[in-house]
Parts: structure tokens; C-alpha cells; sequence
């Protein structure tokens, strides 16, 4: 674990190299920065999307419930974390716990602070976390002004996405080094964001090879309960990346991605007493949580049909909260080939792995293993065929292997009709799961004093099996 305890000193540096790197970079600005708000409702919606049939294609062609949230958008919200953002985003929910923690679902699906069946990708890469059954908010972070958009699919997307996909997919999109040129400083100050500063420099390295860096960090106060009282849990971090991008997709494009993080938060656990009639707070302490990840993405165009796409990704992270105590580190290789046979006919496939090594000390949550090592394997496959002009039909299915509930298969159909050049409607048919979690599985839970003479335990089990979705979807845009 990073030491926490220098934090200060790491941020008051980092609030001090903002300033002076920007002094004489205030002039500076994004070059070739896409100016969303000049475009018509017409270019608007030819904007190319990924979630819907895991290639680019015109938000008007997708043949599900997909929104996107323009880098427009994104710099008028206002907002400084990334949750926040999605509260823009229609039939998406965002409940706050506090400081530093959320719940995000679509379509009423709400786990709380276990955001179990909703995806969370970044550039493609799942942050998903199998230790926690869900989402750590607080370390999904970066530069607000680096994120070009956020893709959201209402519905099922496990078919191309894979496991807990369950009722939607998030992608974010974070912009090319191409187009963050020169120099960024943000400061600002405030009574419950007590202060928060970020930098960001890009430079042009040779022809089609360019890099960015950026600094980010902040201190945001404690939480205010409905009683009026703080909720301890003020919330501080520092956060650092840079990206290389080169070339192009047509000759061979590469980028690379390394970010590393460091913070601390405030935690409460409140449980009931020993008479079961009142909620007591029985413990606090300052949960820390560090972390480093790069990511490397390949894409060559052999010719006009045949797209190539290489990912591969390597993370590392270290936690200890009231409930886990974990390190974790995990590995990801995605291939995937799309290929057009001819103008009515396309088929996209693709095999992904994971490796996850982790350890997991008793904490509030105790586990029967402390170290254990699981991996998922699985591959797609999704073809498309245009019968007749305007109808396009979709077929695939994801095949996945894990240690945690063995062979599952998600299936997905869809029909889209281009009525007009305006208009659509699809219909669509699929199936998703989610998989058990490492707490699921060898998690086990003690309640010493839920009532007098009264010990209550709870186990998780090795015969944990998946939940299962079947989703039935008629759309209109």
C-alpha cells in the first residue's frame, strides 16, 4: 500500500507544479477540439458508437436503447466526478451515500454501493471487480476536460460485452492525445470540494505520434447526513496518467495508457445494536486505497472489409476499508476481427482472457481462502445481414468460461428497420447473466450482536450459481 500519510505533502506538490508549469501555459488551448454544440440533430446522431454491435457504427443505425453524452455536455455539466456525469444520461440512476461513494443502475436496478449488473468500461477496458461484486467509484478517475464521451446502453449487452452486463454498459471514451494539445490548468476551491487543481500538457512528437500527461488531485469535505450531522467520511486523492497515441487505423495504429492512483476516505459502518431497536455507529476508520494500470491497443485495416484489434491490459491495486482488505492484480489480452463480405453481409468475432491473482486478509468481510487465483475465457461471435433495404438482422452469442459458476452462454437476436432517414425501430432478443463474485463465493459475514443471545452468520457457497436474464426489447427512435 502506498503510504497515505504523505498525502498531503504529495498534493500541496502537485497543487504547486499546477501552477507553475501553467504560468506560461495559459494560452494554450485544445487545437483540434471538436466543437459538438455547432453541429445539427442530423450530425449529431450520425456520431459513431461502439456499444451496440462492438464496432463503430451511426448512433441512428444502433439497434438498441444507446445514448450518448457529448464532450459538449460533459464540459457545461458542471460536474467533477464521473458519477455525477451519468446523472445526465436518461434512465440512468445515481444515488449518493456520501463523500465518496455511489450507486449507479438502469432501469430501477440499483445495487447501491454494490453496483453488481451494470458494466463499467473505460476506452473498452472492464472495471469491473470481482472481490467487491461491483464497482470501486472512488478510484474510477481522471481529467473531466480528457473525456470525450460516454456511450450508455439501456439493456442487456452480454452477448459482445461478457458476463454483468446485465441490464446495461457504460463506455467511456477518453479523447485522443491529438486532440490535447498544449497546456490545462483547472483550480478551484469551495466549502464541501474544498479544493481540487489538475494539469495537462500535450506535445507533438513526430509525425501522427503524439503524447499527453496530466496531475490531478483533490480534497472534498464530509458528507451531511439528513440529521444535519457530518458523516466523516471527507475524501482526498491524487491522480496521474499519460497516453501515447501513433498513427492511424489504416496503417496501423497503436496507444499506450498509464495511470496510477493514491487516496484515502472516511468510512462508517453502522449496524444495529444488541436490542435490535436502533442503528449504531460501531466503527470508523480512514480507508485507504492506491493502485497503478496500462493499457495497450492495437488496430490495423487490412483493407476496406477487414478491421484487426489487439487490447491488452495489466493492473494493480491495493485497498483496506472497513470491509476488504485486498490486493489485487489482474491481467486482460481482446482480440477482435471485423469483416464485411460484401455490403450486405458482416460478421464481428473476438476472444478475450482474464487472470486475476488476489489476496484478501479477514477483514469485516472474512474469506475461506485468503489468496486464490481464477480466470474467465470466452469468445463471440455476431453476424449481421441486410435481407432488404432499410432491415438489418443481428445474431451472436458469447461463450465464457469462469471458475466461479463454469461454461455460460448469452445469446442475443435483433431486427432493425430504417423507416425513414430520420426514423427506426428494432426489435430484440437476449439473454445476460451475472456471474458470482469472489464474496459470493468464499465471502463469510459475522453479526456478533444483532440481539441478545442472537449470532447471526452470513456464508457464501461454492454452488453459487449465475442469475439470468431474458430480455425482451421493441424500440423506437
Amino acid at each position: 500500500m502506498f503510504d497515505c500519510g504523505r498525502l498531503y505533502d504529495v498534493r500541496a506538490t502537485a497543487f504547486c507544479l499546477c501552477i507553475g508549469l501553467a504560468a506560461s501555459e495559459l494560452h494554450a488551448r485544445d487545437y483540434r477540439a471538436e466543437d459538438l454544440a455547432s453541429l445539427s440533430l442530423e450530425e449529431l446522431l450520425d456520431i459513431d458508437v461502439s456499444l451496440g454491435v462492438r464496432r463503430g457504427e451511426s448512433h441512428r443505425e444502433s439497434s438498441a436503447a444507446v445514448y450518448v453524452l457529448n464532450r459538449d455536455s460533459i464540459q457545461r455539466s458542471g460536474a467533477t466526478t464521473i458519477p455525477e456525469l451519468l446523472r445526465l444520461v436518461p434512465g440512468v440512476e445515481v444515488t449518493r451515500f456520501g463523500s465518496a461513494k455511489w450507486g449507479v443502475g438502469i432501469r430501477g436496478f440499483n445495487g447501491g454501493i454494490f453496483t453488481n449488473r451494470l458494466l463499467i468500461l473505460v476506452d473498452g477496458r472492464s472495471m469491473f471487480s470481482p472481490a467487491k461484486v461491483g464497482m470501486f467509484w472512488d478510484t474510477l478517475d481522471t481529467l473531466i476536460n480528457d473525456i470525450e464521451r460516454i456511450e450508455v446502453v439501456r439493456g442487456p449487452g452480454a452477448s459482445l460485452w461478457g458476463s454483468n452486463a446485465f441490464n446495461g454498459v457504460i463506455n467511456i471514451v477518453t479523447r485522443h492525445s491529438a486532440d490535447t494539445q498544449g497546456g490545462m490548468l483547472e483550480v478551484g476551491a469551495g466549502n464541501e470540494e474544498k479544493w481540487f487543481t489538475g494539469y495537462r500538457f500535450g506535445v507533438q512528437l513526430g509525425e501522427q505520434k503524439y503524447l499527453r500527461a496530466h496531475i490531478k488531485a483533490f480534497e472534498r469535505d464530509d458528507a451531511v447526513r439528513p440529521d444535519g450531522l457530518e458523516n466523516r467520511d471527507g475524501w482526498n486523492s491524487v491522480q496521474a496518467g499519460l497516453r501515447y497515441d501513433q498513427g492511424s487505423p489504416e496503417i496501423g495504429a497503436f496507444s499506450l495508457q498509464l495511470n496510477a492512483y493514491e487516496g484515502a476516505e472516511g468510512e462508517e459502518l453502522v449496524l444495529p445494536d444488541q436490542n435490535a431497536l436502533n442503528l449504531q455507529s460501531l466503527f470508523y476508520t480512514r480507508a485507504e486505497f492506491s493502485g497503478i494500470n496500462f493499457m495497450t491497443h492495437w488496430q490495423y485495416q487490412k483493407n476496406e472489409r477487414s478491421h484487426y484489434s489487439l487490447k491488452f491490459y495489466a493492473d494493480h491495486s491495493e485497498r483496506t476499508d472497513l470491509l476488504f482488505n485486498l490486493t489485487v492484480d489482474s491481467y486482460d489480452a481482446d482480440f477482435q476481427h471485423s469483416y464485411r463480405i460484401d455490403d450486405r453481409q458482416r460478421f464481428v468475432w473476438g476472444l478475450a482472457y482474464r487472470y486475476t491473482d488476489d489476496k484478501l486478509p479477514d477483514q469485516y468481510i472474512r474469506f475461506t481462502r485468503e489468496q486464490r487465483h481464477y480466470d474467465v475465457a470466452s469468445g463471440f461471435l455476431q453476424y449481421e445481414f441486410a435481407p432488404i433495404k432499410n432491415w438489418r438482422l443481428i445474431a451472436g452469442s458469447k461463450l465464457e468460461e469462469n471458475d466461479f459458476s463454469g461454461s455460460e452462454v448469452q445469446p442475443n437476436a435483433r431486427a432493425i428497420w430504417r423507416y425513414s432517414a430520420q426514423g427506426s425501430a428494432w426489435l430484440a432478443v437476449s439473454q445476460a447473466k451475472r456471474t458470482p463474485s469472489r464474496t459470493e463465493h468464499d465471502g463469510r459475514v459475522d453479526f456478533d450482536y444483532v440481539a441478545p443471545q442472537v449470532q447471526l452468520q452470513i456464508q457464501g457457497r461454492e454452488s453459487f450459481r449465475s442469475e439470468t436474464l431474458r430480455a425482451y426489447e421493441l424500440g423506437w427512435r
